[in-house]
């Protein structure tokens, strides 16, 4: 039986890890923000050295992106290529969401970053993801490598010992937001 509802269905988010951060001693509440999932390895090619290399800076392309809204043209170049390359559909589809990220970096990022770094680097975070890869992982802190570089090597978090970190299994998929289902999220 067809439903009589017209109406079109939410969005469905893109693939993200989920990050709280946080000052302990502030006091304040956690700002929360989405990166995209890092790509799986195998799912871009079987992993030689070179391909990890270039999808690496890809994923590190798309969340400067977000950060600056503004895209290294070189970067966008040769995420197209890597993307041309690419011989699976899940690494086509992984590749292209990078590609989306970078997209609406510029789009949405035209006032202000998606992702401005906080005052202060966060010296608590806890990681979550909705994505049924990583969510399926029992410690995916190795899959989580590269957000956590990328977050420490710009200033967001603490480097050293200094950082709590923690990862946490969703409990439930986060409530939709309001700008797209490409466009990550940042509470400020």
């Amino acid at each position: 039986m067809a439903s009589d509802d017209n109406s079109p269905a939410p969005p469905v988010r893109a693939p993200a890890v989920y990050f709280a951060g946080a000052m302990r001693a502030s006091g304040e509440p956690p700002t929360v923000f989405r990166l995209p999932v890092p790509p799986k390895l195998d799912e871009v090619r079987a992993a030689a050295w070179a391909i990890e290399r270039r999808a690496k800076r890809a994923y590190f392309a798309a969340l400067d992106a977000m950060r600056t809204g503004q895209v290294d043209p070189e970067q966008a170049a040769k995420l197209d290529r890597l993307l041309a390359e690419a011989t699976t559909p899940a690494a086509q589809a992984v590749l292209g969401h990078l590609k989306r990220v970078m997209d609406a970096a510029v789009r949405e990022g035209q006032t202000e970053p998606l992702l401005p770094p906080p005052p202060v680097a966060f010296d608590s975070i806890v990681a979550t993801s909705t994505d049924a890869s990583v969510a399926a992982e029992a410690d995916p802190t190795g899959r989580l490598a590269w957000p956590l570089e990328w977050l420490r090597t710009r200033g967001y978090v603490a480097g050293g010992k200094s950082l709590e970190y923690r990862w946490e299994a969703p409990a439930a998929a986060p409530p939709p937001s309001p700008a797209g289902a490409d466009a990550p999220a940042a509470s400020r």
